[in-house]
């Protein structure tokens, strides 16, 4: 009966205790891939851009091309993050959203619902 238990045991403690209260939408959507993201980045004791191409590489199961990297860079370059500055685990998230690793909390319920209702709509219902 234990492994019913919606709280999740012992492990969610430490996954609350992310900075930013946005992080709490991301559990209904794919969970699974979040935690993954904040283990990487946990594990990695400082996130920058010299390293940060490494651990989509490790999320993504892909080389980093060169168009990432643009992505990346310019990810960087909006938020002023330098060569050396750390990446707050928000900036690593949002990167991921955007290089399509994460799927962007709170959009994706919208996104499906565009994609379910034309089917409806030409289904038998007409």
């Amino acid at each position: 009966s234990s492994s019913r238990n919606p709280m999740g045991g012992h492990q969610s403690p430490g996954r609350r205790m992310a900075p930013s209260s946005s992080n709490t939408s991301l559990v209904s959507t794919g969970s699974g891939e979040v935690a993954r993201v904040q283990y990487l980045f946990d594990k990695e004791d400082r996130v920058t851009l010299a390293n940060v191409s490494g651990l989509i590489r490790r999320l993504s199961g892909k080389p980093v091309a060169g168009p990432t990297k643009r992505v990346i860079t310019s990810f960087a370059e909006r938020r002023g993050l330098g060569p050396r500055t750390p990446f707050s685990f928000d900036d690593f998230q949002e990167l991921c959203e955007e290089l399509s690793i994460l799927k962007p909390s709170g959009l994706d319920e919208v996104r499906d619902h565009q994609v379910e209702s034309p089917q409806f709509k030409r289904g038998q219902r007409i």
